[in-house]
């Protein structure tokens, strides 16, 4: 294998740092959308059961509706672990799951809307969450993230964000939030959003009591706890 020289190897280190930097802008733009007190929505159209082609289609057309309404958008990855497949009894005709020998890395295509004002779109028309709900439905969605500011009783204002269900609903289950922040992942979770190559997933960060050594400060630090 060739050596490489000073200067090949110079556009190898400024090129890495290039990508570096625009991982790290992309996600703490999605951070500061997430975390920053706007409202937003997480939403996608894929569907398992069509075709790659169809998915594609109604994704273009699911941008182009929320474009039209004056919501602007930055387009993310969704992706999950796929343990399970569905496989028809050739003798029953009745369909079951079974587990795969290996899980299946499954990406879909979504985008992380916002309410916020942008001069080459417009003022928004309808309320995101409104909007948000019928593109849920219109797109077979069973569920969408949603984030609003909310203000508790002692006035202290924070995020709110929930799993919804297609009418609207908030979804009261444990897997459905809330959140309040945000924090970056490996590419092998279960589930993960993905933001130019840097992964990450919606946390609840907890207030608990101060930490008495670095030791248990590292590790309510890494457990989502803040003091």
């Amino acid at each position: 294998m060739p050596k490489l020289t000073k200067n090949e190897l110079k556009k190898l280190v400024h090129q890495a740092n290039k990508d570096l930097l625009l991982y790290e802008s992309s996600y703490n733009r999605i951070r500061s959308h997430i975390e920053g007190g706007s409202p937003f929505a997480i939403i996608t159209s894929d569907r398992h059961e069509r075709s790659g082609n169809e998915n594609k289609s109604m994704y273009r057309q699911m941008k182009q509706k929320f474009k039209n309404a004056g919501f602007p958008f930055t387009e993310i990855k969704g992706g999950f672990k796929e343990t399970e497949e569905t496989i028809e009894d050739p003798e029953t005709g009745e369909t079951k799951q079974v587990a795969l020998e290996e899980p299946i890395q499954v990406m879909e295509d979504t985008i992380l809307v916002t309410a916020d004002l942008r001069p080459d779109v417009g003022a928004p028309t309808p309320e995101l969450l409104t909007f948000a709900t019928q593109m849920a439905q219109e797109y077979s969605q069973e569920a969408f993230i949603f984030g609003e500011p909310v203000t508790n009783s002692a006035g202290r204002q924070f995020q709110y964000i929930r799993a919804y269900d297609q009418n609207g609903n908030v979804i009261d289950e444990p897997w459905a939030g809330p959140w309040n922040s945000v924090a970056t992942v490996e590419g092998d979770e279960e589930f993960w959003s993905r933001i130019k190559g840097k992964h990450f997933q919606l946390r609840e960060r907890k207030k608990t009591s101060q930490p008495r050594s670095w030791i248990e400060a590292f590790k309510k630090s890494r457990s989502g706890q803040t003091w």
